[in-house]
């Protein structure tokens, strides 16, 4: 922890080549991970390597985009007792037709 070397990233294009392009060649810290997994498990956000790549295909198909765009609708028409009906209709329109 003490007289170690740490870098700051705050480049938003470097940030993402870590967490998206090569997240798997960068490991988490040991020193945090204890303590967090008392509170959090061993879940998604903890976990690394085989473990992290299959929890997270698991959790793909909820956030495709089809899916999206369905509990967006459903989320609208429950609301819509609020919103004018032709605005309603054209949200539908260019969420289901573009």
């Amino acid at each position: 922890m003490f007289n170690r070397l740490r870098v700051n990233v705050t480049d938003g294009k470097i940030l993402q080549q870590i967490l998206v392009n090569e997240a798997y060649n960068f490991v988490k810290p040991k020193v945090f991970l204890g303590p967090l997994r008392q509170v959090l498990g061993d879940g998604l956000i903890l976990a690394e390597g085989e473990v992290h790549k299959k929890q997270r295909k698991l959790m793909n198909p909820p956030f495709n985009h089809n899916c999206i765009k369905v509990k967006i609708l459903i989320s609208i028409l429950f609301f819509s007792k609020d919103l004018d009906y032709l605005f309603v209709c054209l949200f539908i329109y260019l969420i289901f037709l573009t």
